[in-house]
């Protein structure tokens, strides 16, 4: 009776040391290509205060980000779905060559990295002690029709044995075949198993609603079986598009712009799904946008919707429908300038963050995603980074590591956020617009720093499109830019110069 009260005591405590999501790998150099030093920042959440550092680092990562931790949250290994790279960020041993495909080696090479929302997923093995995780993962290749249609295809697994090298790890049984198929972009989700120990991992096949379920155990891959359940994914919602599972195993949640908000119970003993539900979310009319994103909140009752240009909330206590979906925030151009947000995802901390394809400076965050309504208090742009790296429209593809036998709370809510990068913070770029409004003509005056030669004006509408873009050579100000052929409006210019933080200032055009 004493070992069994001592056992349930130490459940809470071994449930938080399943770091495997501590430590944050991201980033997209913006020296890329150029004969200036690469760069790269992390996300580390294992101290009361989580740090943002920059650092020297010669590769990137895009949409497919896995960024795994030891279950005390020391970082082990990554993979930008292209290679696997060690805790030295070099490449692990036999990782290069992930997701065999022409393609996928084009892509690559072209992005920095594959470009797959949640295209690889990695998990501890169930009683490996740390010693080996499965990485699953996915690829874009060309499906082989009368054209030439990149999708992702194929799910594929990998090994990795962290007991090689003196614990730089080794990539084993690499690029396995597990399922032959077009994906419905990746969407590699997982949760645990109702005995706290194995995994299920769902997939979704491409313009369907059949999904494929696995079952994970210390062997690795034990069961795979197909189920077809609710609505059929729209052909041009395909790929941008994110699903999760709710912190507490119970539901299992999919959404695409076109497709809307698809949402199942899911039984974590048998891996089945039942109880489809179809949720309409607002959207505006006629907008083609498919990089859209979902996170459930650490309590399991709203899931966050992250449209092309609006943020809602999804109650899922709430018994009156018309009551049910909340937009909570429109997109913000100037503070979170051409960020469609693409993928979000539940921190350690316990904020939902959010990032954008379009690879600029800043991300956001939801400060409470428990709270109702707009009380939960989203942060557009809130996290601002050095002028040397951007996001690229990924996160680590996490589940809730520190599910168990029963629900826990999945995050650690007195954890704080700070900034400490080792690169000097950047200066804003001041400068004035004149006039405004105006007819035709947009004048910048700035004046310039030592070595500042050229600057890039960027006019953007209040959603974040751009609408020109041009580079002007710094001689003498002002600077002057046609604006004669918009329709009058309100609008956005972004001024950038190197070494400068870019910022936006609003003007007005009048016919």
């Amino acid at each position: 009776m004493k070992h069994l009260i001592f056992l349930i005591l130490l459940l809470p405590s071994l449930l938080y040391a399943q770091k495997y999501d501590y430590t944050w790998q991201m980033g997209y150099s913006t020296f890329k290509n150029s004969p200036r030093p690469q760069y790269g920042f992390k996300l580390d959440f294992n101290s009361q205060t989580a740090k943002l550092d920059t650092f020297l680092r010669n590769h990137n990562y895009a949409e497919t980000i896995v960024s795994m931790s030891d279950r005390n949250g020391k970082f082990l290994f990554s993979t930008n779905g292209c290679k696997v790279f060690n805790k030295n960020l070099d490449v692990m041993e036999n990782g290069d060559s992930l997701n065999p495909s022409t393609w996928n080696d084009y892509v690559c090479n072209a992005q920095g990295g594959e470009i797959i929302s949640q295209g690889a997923l990695s998990l501890p093995l169930p009683d490996s002690n740390d010693s080996t995780f499965l990485l699953l993962h996915t690829q874009i290749d060309d499906i082989g029709n009368d054209k030439i249609e990149l999708l992702p295809l194929n799910l594929y697994t990998t090994k990795i044995n962290m007991l090689s090298n003196n614990g730089l790890g080794k990539v084993f049984d690499k690029n396995k075949l597990l399922i032959s198929d077009v994906l419905d972009g990746g969407n590699i989700s997982a949760v645990k198993h109702d005995n706290g120990k194995d995994w299920w991992v769902l997939v979704r096949k491409f313009i369907s609603n059949t999904y494929y379920s696995i079952k994970v155990t210390s062997k690795g891959v034990d069961t795979v079986f197909s189920q077809s359940l609710g609505n059929q994914t729209n052909l041009y919602g395909q790929g941008g598009g994110q699903t999760s599972f709710s912190s507490n195993g119970k539901n299992y949640a999919y959404y695409t712009h076109l497709d809307d908000l698809m949402l199942y119970d899911f039984d974590r003993n048998s891996g089945k799904l039942s109880n489809f539900r179809s949720i309409r979310i607002p959207r505006i009319p006629k907008d083609g946008n498919i990089f859209t994103g979902l996170s459930f909140s650490p309590n399991s009752r709203f899931i966050y919707i992250f449209a092309a240009y609006e943020i809602f909330q999804v109650d899922l206590q709430e018994s009156d429908t018309t009551k049910r979906v909340e937009k909570i925030a429109d997109h913000d151009s100037i503070n979170a300038p051409f960020a469609y947000p693409i993928y979000a995802q539940l921190a350690p901390d316990c904020r939902i963050y959010f990032v954008s394809v379009n690879g600029i400076q800043t991300f956001g965050y939801i400060r409470h995603p428990d709270r109702k309504g707009t009380n939960c208090q989203v942060v557009q742009g809130g996290i601002k980074l050095p002028f040397s790296v951007a996001t690229k429209g990924g996160l680590p593809n996490n589940p809730n590591y520190r599910l168990g036998t029963t629900p826990t709370y999945p995050c650690d809510s007195t954890i704080r956020f700070a900034v400490s990068t080792k690169e000097t913070t950047l200066p804003q770029a001041h400068y004035i617009l004149y006039p405004n409004p105006t007819h035709s003509i947009l004048n910048i005056d700035y004046e310039a720093d030592t070595g500042e030669l050229y600057a890039d004006i960027t006019i953007v509408d209040l959603v974040g499109r751009v609408l020109t873009k041009e580079k002007k050579e710094i001689i003498a100000t002002p600077l002057s830019i046609d604006v004669s052929n918009l329709p009058a409006g309100v609008y956005n210019c972004v001024f950038s110069v190197k070494g400068k933080l870019p910022t936006a200032q609003r003007f007005v055009i009048m016919r």
